[in-house]
């Protein structure tokens, strides 16, 4: 999404440079969407009790525009990371579902080989698909969604243990996307 680009732009009224490091971004994946589960309320009252400023609406508008509902954004100047909450639906396996969408994001420069390795360790096991990885995630242990037989799918994605992530670098912003199964 090239709305991940303006929420950095927007930020502060200037782009956030790559003083963030691999650790931080990969850490802050963790700590704002993993644990949460992208769980907005949870994520962004992570992001208040750190002191992470709001986003201006502004800069959000491309999320909206793109069909996202319950759109909110915080940012850190210090840590250089943004964050993007939001919902839209989805179809899962032939299946429609509210999906909650945790995105953290920097601009990082010498630092986007470590945070690709750390993410591809964290992913070791799943193979991506189109660039995202999906994945059934029963606490520390995670499977390939695709192992599930076709006659478990609708209980696993009742059971609201389907998730996916995905990494990108666009317009020299690296970010990672968590989805997971609104609640």
């Amino acid at each position: 999404m090239k709305a991940g680009a303006a929420a950095v732009t927007l930020f502060g009224g200037a782009a956030i440079c790559g003083a963030a490091h691999a650790g931080t971004l990969f850490d802050a994946y963790q700590s704002f969407c993993v644990k949460p589960v992208a769980q907005s309320q949870a994520v962004l009252a992570v992001a208040d009790a750190l002191h992470f400023d709001k986003l201006p609406a502004a800069s959000l508008e491309g999320y909206r525009n793109d069909g996202f509902s319950a759109v909110e954004g915080r940012g850190d100047a210090k840590s250089h990371i943004v964050i993007i909450v939001g919902k839209k639906r989805e179809v899962i396996a032939n299946h429609p579902r509210e999906v909650a969408y945790c995105t953290v994001m920097a601009s990082l420069t010498e630092e986007k080989a470590l945070v690709r390795a750390e993410f591809d360790r964290w992913m070791s096991g799943i193979s991506p698909s189109g660039g995202i990885y999906s994945f059934v995630d029963d606490g520390e242990r995670r499977r390939p969604f695709e192992t599930i037989p076709p006659s478990q799918v609708i209980s696993v994605l009742d059971g609201g243990k389907v998730r996916s992530a995905a990494i990108h670098d666009e317009g020299g912003v690296t970010k990672i996307v968590y989805v997971a199964d609104a609640k």
